[in-house]
C-alpha cells in the first residue's frame, strides 16, 4: 500500500501539470526613434482562443521560429497536439481521437515532432486489480511517438522494454536531437533513463524513490540538470504540487550525480519551499533557477554550483526564467504588489512578463493586462516571446 500511495501522489503531479491552462500570447519589442531609444513599445497579440472548459498544456517554437506546436485539453480530459503559424494563423489539429497526445518536441531540422501518446499503451493495472479510491492506476501507459511536422506518418518511436514497465512522467530532448532523457514511474521506484533517439543504448541513470522533474540537457549534451524532491517516502504528507524540490546535476553517462542547490531545513520559511524551473545559458556555463521560499526569486550560478547570486528581490516574486539565444537577456514572470501571492494563491496583483539583462539589471515590464502571464519562451531569433 505504501508504494501505491506514493505512486498516487506522484501521478497527481502529472495530472496537475495537465490542468495548468491558458492561452498563447505573442509580443515583440519595437524600438522607438533614436532620442527615445532607451524606451520600448510592446506589440502584443493573442494567438489562441480556446473554447470554454478547454485549456492549454504547453507549447514549443519550431527551430526556424515560423511555427508553434501546442497541446490542448478538453473538459473531458482529452489531450491533443495542434500546430499554427507564429502569428496565430493556420491552426490545425495534428493528432486524432485515438488517445491522449502531449509533450511535443521538435527535431533540430524542424521536419519531425516527437511526443508522448497512450493510444497503444497497456493499462498500468487492470480495473479488477485496482482498489477503491485508486482508479487512477487504471490508466494507459504512454510511449514515445514521432510524426512529420504536418501530422503525417505517425508511428511509435521505439518499444518499451519489460524492465522499463511504468509511466513516463516527463522527458527532454538533447539539442542535437540524438538523445532523450526521461523519468519512469514504476510500481516501486522513480527512475531516470537515457536513450538514443531510435531506442538503442538505453541506460538507467538513477533508480530511487525521489520524484524528478524539469530535466534539461546542457547545450553540448554532456550533462543533465533536474529537480528532485528531498522528502523520503514515509515523510510525504503533502499536496502533490507543493512537494519541495532541490536542483541536481548528473553527467549524461550516469556518473557524478550531485546537488547544485538545496534549501536546507534550517533555511525553510515554509514546508513547501522549493526550487522550480531551470535554464542553461546558451554557452553552457551558467544555470538560472527559481527559488521559492515564501515569494520566489531568480538565481544564477556556475554549473558546478559555485558563485550563486540572487538576481531578483523577494517583493518581485519572480520565476520561469529563460535566456535569450545570445545569452544577453533573461525573460521571466513576476507578481509584484502585495509581496506576491500567499500560500493560497491570493494576491491583489497578477503575473506579468518582465525582461532584464543577464546580470539582473535594466528590468522592464512587458505585459500589463489583467490576466496572469507566465512561462515565457523566446523565439529562436530572440525577436519574439510567447
Amino acid at each position: 500500500m505504501k508504494k501505491e500511495k506514493y505512486l498516487k501522489l506522484i501521478f497527481g503531479i502529472i495530472l496537475i501539470s495537465f490542468i495548468a491552462g491558458g492561452s498563447v500570447f505573442l509580443f515583440r519589442e519595437i524600438k522607438k526613434p533614436p532620442l527615445l531609444e532607451e524606451s520600448f513599445v510592446v506589440e502584443e497579440k493573442q494567438l489562441t482562443n480556446l473554447r470554454e472548459g478547454a485549456g492549454l498544456y504547453g507549447f514549443s517554437w519550431s527551430p526556424d521560429g515560423d511555427k508553434i506546436v501546442f497541446v490542448t485539453y478538453s473538459h473531458q480530459g482529452d489531450l491533443d497536439i495542434w500546430i499554427m503559424d507564429s502569428d496565430g494563423s493556420n491552426q490545425r489539429k495534428l493528432t486524432g481521437p485515438e488517445g491522449n497526445e502531449f509533450n511535443p518536441s521538435w527535431s533540430p531540422n524542424g521536419k519531425k515532432i516527437i511526443y508522448l501518446s497512450n493510444r497503444e499503451g497497456k493499462y498500468f493495472k487492470e480495473l479488477e486489480e485496482v482498489e477503491e479510491g485508486d482508479h487512477w492506476l487504471h490508466t494507459k501507459i504512454p510511449h514515445f511517438w514521432i510524426m512529420d511536422s504536418n501530422g503525417e506518418n505517425q508511428r511509435r518511436l521505439f518499444d518499451t522494454e519489460e524492465e522499463e514497465w511504468g509511466i513516463i512522467s516527463g522527458y527532454s530532448l538533447s539539442s542535437d536531437g540524438k538523445k532523450i532523457v526521461y523519468s519512469l514511474l514504476t510500481e516501486s521506484t522513480i527512475e531516470l533513463w537515457i536513450t538514443d533517439i531510435d531506442g538503442k543504448n538505453k541506460k538507467r541513470l538513477i533508480k530511487d524513490l525521489r520524484a524528478k522533474r524539469h530535466f534539461s540537457f546542457s547545450p553540448d549534451g554532456g550533462k543533465i540538470i533536474f529537480e528532485a524532491t528531498s522528502f523520503e517516502l514515509e515523510d510525504i504528507r503533502l499536496v502533490p504540487h507543493t512537494l519541495p524540490y532541490d536542483l541536481w546535476i548528473i553527467n549524461s553517462d550516469g556518473t557524478n550525480e550531485k546537488p547544485l542547490k538545496r534549501i536546507e531545513e534550517s533555511e525553510r520559511l515554509f514546508w513547501w519551499s522549493t526550487i522550480t524551473g531551470n535554464s542553461w545559458s546558451p554557452d553552457g556555463k551558467k544555470i538560472l533557477f527559481s527559488l521559492c521560499n515564501g515569494p520566489c526569486s531568480i538565481w544564477i550560478m556556475d554549473i558546478d554550483g559555485n558563485n550563486q547570486r540572487k538576481l531578483t528581490g523577494d517583493k518581485e516574486n519572480a520565476r520561469d526564467p529563460s535566456w535569450s539565444s545570445d545569452g544577453r537577456k533573461i525573460v521571466f514572470s513576476s507578481i509584484q504588489g502585495n509581496n506576491g501571492r500567499d500560500i493560497w494563491g491570493e494576491s491583489e496583483s497578477n503575473s506579468d512578463i518582465w525582461i532584464m539583462d543577464s546580470e539582473g539589471g535594466n528590468r522592464r515590464q512587458l505585459t500589463t493586462n489583467k490576466m496572469d502571464d507566465f512561462n515565457p519562451s523566446w523565439s529562436p531569433d530572440g525577436k519574439k516571446i510567447a
